[in-house]
């Protein structure tokens, strides 16, 4: 659909309606696509705090330890960095 607009002079000019809908359409999939990482190197830092009690430290200690095993070995990471 075409709107024709009144401009300066009296003279109309065209003006396509769908032209916002595509800018606006075009800034939310730039938005929504994934960033392309450039960096070479990654890293992790896994950050285990105070218990509280033993039962809790235990099983803190497992996810901890569950989640590094996740990072070298599914994802490649180096455990020394």
């Amino acid at each position: 659909m075409i709107r024709l607009r009144q401009g300066y002079g009296g003279q109309a000019r065209a003006r396509p309606a769908f032209a916002l809908r595509a800018s606006a359409g075009l800034v939310l999939l730039l938005c929504l696509s994934p960033a392309v990482a450039a960096a070479e190197e990654r890293y992790v830092l896994i950050v285990s705090g105070a218990s509280g009690a033993p039962e809790y430290g235990a099983r803190f200690s497992a996810w901890t330890t569950e989640l590094a095993n996740t990072l070298t070995h599914r994802f490649n990471l180096d455990a020394s960095r």
